[in-house]
């Protein structure tokens, strides 16, 4: 395991977090910190990472064909949807049938953002659960690398760089009449490209000196050209390769592998699904009974957390326990046979 990118999803989920406070409090009183905006970065961190995990995961594999690219997907699958899937009906339920609809919610926003197509509402491209437009582009960056994958096998990298540069570029001249597309085809994605690069330089062995410089090269100009903001691409790219860089030195990595860290790691996905829904609700309540003076904003923030987080470790054993007995079901059934 890679402590320092387990820690780094902690922090970033937490900062995604905090970036939300932030603008949760905004709503029902008048605070303006501008620096708290920096904690968007935390969506950036993750981006780089999941760049970095591909590789990390691909480089082991010795031979890329379809049955591969299947298990690949499978996996990505199984990690994204259960979560995803779950919170998303728990939402559209809420708003439909007990908040009495107020985002004017219907059986097409639920299907259209259950498979992860961005779409058009009244506040932007946003999915039935708004810290959903994040996986839109995860599942993007999944299916153009198992397409990778299928055509170019080994050398999947260079098919992702370029349909990837390709999608920015385009982007940039609006070539793209439809929302998925214009949408697809933002800067942000240069993100999973610095990741994968990232990979590529802490995994030697996975591409060659020459290869490794030469996206280096491609990268730093898609990002200098086309980047419409390129300062928190850059300082969350410097984050991941700081920690990177430090995951050999014995203090950092026995930092790193601290159980708090290593807990946020583990819950720092469901908790990014979980914690704008807590947020609303709670910012709801302290408005209506307490107020955003100083010290009910730290207990706002502090019980928002604490139960983003304790929900998080239910579903998280809820969804295994489900797992689990549906693949015991399913050995049984084979077993018979």
């Amino acid at each position: 395991m890679i402590y320092s990118i387990h820690f780094l999803r902690g922090v970033a989920a937490l900062f995604v977090f905090f970036y939300h406070v932030y603008h949760i409090v905004r709503i029902y009183a008048d605070i303006t910190h501008p620096w708290f905006e920096f904690f968007h970065i935390g969506v950036d961190i993750f981006f780089v990472i999941s760049g970095f995990i591909m590789i990390a995961v691909l480089s082991k594999v010795q031979v890329f064909d379809s049955k591969f690219v299947v298990k690949f997907l499978k996996a990505r699958f199984i990690r994204i949807i259960p979560q995803y899937f779950l919170v998303t009906f728990v939402i559209y339920v809420g708003y439909v049938y007990i908040l009495n609809n107020p985002r004017e919610l219907d059986y097409k926003d639920l299907l259209t953002s259950l498979a992860f197509i961005p779409y058009k509402t009244v506040d932007g491209v946003y999915p039935v659960l708004g810290v959903g437009w994040t996986l839109n582009y995860e599942m993007l960056f999944y299916a153009v690398l198992a397409l990778a994958i299928l055509i170019l096998r080994k050398y999947f990298t260079l098919g992702v760089f370029i349909i990837f540069s390709g999608l920015v570029v385009g982007g940039h001249f609006s070539v793209f009449d439809s929302t998925p597309l214009i949408f697809w085809s933002k800067p942000i994605i240069l993100e999973f490209l610095a990741g994968m690069l990232l990979g590529m330089f802490y995994f030697k062995s996975s591409t060659s000196y020459s290869v490794r410089y030469l996206y280096l090269f491609m990268l730093c100009v898609l990002l200098f050209t086309f980047g419409s903001y390129t300062q928190h691409m850059i300082v969350a790219i410097l984050i991941v390769g700081a920690l990177l860089l430090l995951e050999h030195k014995d203090a950092a990595r026995k930092f790193f592998k601290l159980r708090i860290f290593v807990f946020l790691g583990n819950a720092s996905y469901t908790l990014y699904l979980l914690h704008q829904p807590v947020l609303s609700l709670f910012g709801k309540v302290f408005d209506n009974l307490y107020g955003f003076e100083l010290p009910f904003l730290v207990f706002f923030s502090v019980i928002s957390l604490a139960v983003s987080l304790g929900l998080s470790v239910v579903v998280d054993r809820l969804l295994s326990r489900i797992s689990d007995e549906v693949r015991v079901r399913l050995i049984r059934q084979v077993a018979e046979k």
